[in-house]
């Protein structure tokens, strides 16, 4: 049992660096499209008072802290035995990067007869978007919105992603660490950017307008080399650009997702070593 898990957890690990079928990336896109809704229909909702009942899936602390008014805090495993729920418009709130665990649970349920089950793209951001009012600590939600290397892998092994790479002349490159079909866009940084947070919101305003013009609703992730005055200047940009949809920083920038992927590939040699071993000597030992 002990070795199923691990085995499971290796491969969700290694997830990332496998290419996705083109009929999967078809099933997901036409997922999406059935379940996911934007704020705008959620602002015709709440005035016509026609709301769906909330489901929370970001886990209890992140619930308790904050969340949207009368939602529910349930996991995506509680909400499959929720069989009472299945004639009840549901509304799936998740991580505003999310797009993965909730759209899968929705084609789950959906599958498993619940009438009618929608996400709420960006969660939290676009609920406040829509004028729905919030519950607990009201003034925590961030401005900046970040997600972490974990939560970036999994999501771009699922939808392309654009990742924003604001590098030095020495900073190393990321393409070859992120999952196939993510568009890595490096944009040059120098003293002057560091100091200049126009010239940087300028630069990052232009990139992603560039690439949402080929793909309007791509997810995008800023991951900086930048250092002391530049992350400074990084902020301020991000501050002025809090209404640019999806867009997020990767959490400990460049530097974090490198470490990630190489923590990730240690674990996995390291498990494969150990495997591997065993097997060779019992093969061995078997033609003896």
């Amino acid at each position: 049992m002990r070795l199923h898990l691990l085995f499971i957890f290796l491969l969700s690990s290694l997830a990332y660096t496998l290419p996705a079928r083109s009929d999967s990336a078809c099933l997901r896109l036409k997922q999406k499209k059935e379940c996911v809704i934007s704020h705008n229909t959620l602002t015709d909702w709440i005035s016509s008072d026609t709301l769906p009942t909330i489901i929370d899936l970001r886990g209890t602390p992140k619930y308790r802290n904050l969340s949207a008014q009368n939602a529910i805090a349930l996991s995506p495993s509680a909400a499959k035995g929720k069989k009472h729920l299945q004639d009840e418009r549901l509304l799936l709130l998740d991580e505003p990067f999310a797009a993965r665990r909730p759209v899968e649970l929705c084609s789950t349920l959906t599958n498993e007869g619940f009438s009618q089950i929608f996400v709420l793209s960006e969660g939290l951001y676009s609920w406040t978007r829509a004028g729905g009012k919030l519950q607990g600590r009201i003034n925590t939600l961030p401005k900046i919105r970040t997600l972490s290397p974990l939560d970036l892998m999994r999501e771009s092994s699922y939808e392309p992603w654009l990742i924003l790479h604001l590098q030095s002349k020495q900073s190393e490159a990321i393409e070859d660490l992120v999952p196939e079909g993510t568009t890595v866009i490096p944009i040059e940084t120098s003293p002057v950017t560091h100091r200049n947070s126009d010239s940087l919101t300028s630069q990052i305003t232009e990139a992603i307008r560039n690439a949402r013009s080929r793909s309007r609703e791509m997810p995008v992730a800023i991951a900086s080399d930048l250092q002391d005055l530049g992350e400074d200047a990084l902020r301020n940009t991000l501050d002025a650009l809090y209404r640019t949809k999806k867009l997020f920083l990767l959490s400990g920038g460049a530097s974090a997702l490198r470490t990630y992927v190489q923590t990730q590939a240690q674990i996995v040699a390291s498990y494969l070593k150990k495997q591997v071993g065993p097997q060779c000597k019992r093969s061995q030992f078997s033609l003896e």
